[in-house]
């Protein structure tokens, strides 16, 4: 089957908290259904974010789709995830709240993520042979205010639609559905330019929360000033 090739390690949206920044890492070279990517290093520290590769290489792909060869270059990635960061922002969704993914596999997967992530918002992911059932216990238990579902998916998302009355906004993606707004048509109407509460400090202001915020040391005071109002998107050793 068809399956997304990511020039980005999945994990520096995949596991980190919100608005929280990945800490260096070697260079990948993992080959297969895993993704890979040459790491470019400026000063001491590895880049990860989108953001720094839109900058040096807007046009390089940043997710090939093996099907069918579609493409999504760092700058598509980075201005569609800002527009993505500034629509959830206009639904009311603030740092802390949560959205749901029912989709298959989808060039515009990506851009969903990093819009909740530079957000500070929570993504949780479903798989689409989910019962109906499975998903809307899924949807309800991660607190989800919005559900992005694949066009493709019309049964599923259909079943859905009238449950889980804490969504307050259902996009479809790849298509047209009834009781959901199109994805895309949505986040054309937004800027590209980032959401007003994303920061990106010099050098390794990015890990304050981890560096001064006495992490390792007094986990309950890092507890209560951690997730911070700032997201951000540098990484240790940017300059």
């Amino acid at each position: 089957s068809a399956y997304l090739h990511l020039l980005i390690p999945p994990y520096s949206f995949a596991m980190c908290p919100p608005g929280a920044i990945m800490d260096r890492c070697e260079d990948c070279a993992v080959t297969g259904r895993t993704a890979i990517m040459p790491q470019p290093r400026q000063g001491r520290g590895t880049v990860f974010h989108p953001f720094h590769h839109a900058l040096r290489t807007p046009d390089k792909p940043a997710c090939v789709m093996a099907r069918s060869g579609e493409t999504v270059t760092y700058r598509q990635l980075e201005d569609r995830s800002n527009q993505g960061a500034h629509l959830l922002r206009a639904l009311g969704l603030q740092r802390g709240d949560a959205v749901a993914l029912l989709m298959d596999n989808n060039a515009r997967y990506f851009e969903i993520c990093f819009a909740a992530q530079r957000s500070g918002l929570f993504f949780t992911a479903m798989s689409s042979r989910l019962s109906t059932q499975e998903a809307e216990y899924i949807i309800g238990d991660c607190g989800a205010k919005v559900l992005v579902v694949s066009a493709s998916l019309a049964a599923q998302a259909g079943e859905l639609c009238g449950r889980n009355p804490g969504v307050r906004a259902r996009f479809s993606v790849g298509g047209t559905l009834d009781g959901h707004e199109s994805w895309e048509a949505a986040v054309a109407a937004q800027p590209v330019s980032r959401i007003p509460d994303v920061g990106n400090p010099w050098l390794d202001a990015g890990i304050v929360a981890y560096s001064t915020l006495n992490y390792r040391h007094d986990r309950a005071y890092w507890e209560k000033w951690f997730p911070a109002d700032l997201i951000s998107e540098s990484f240790p050793g940017q300059f």
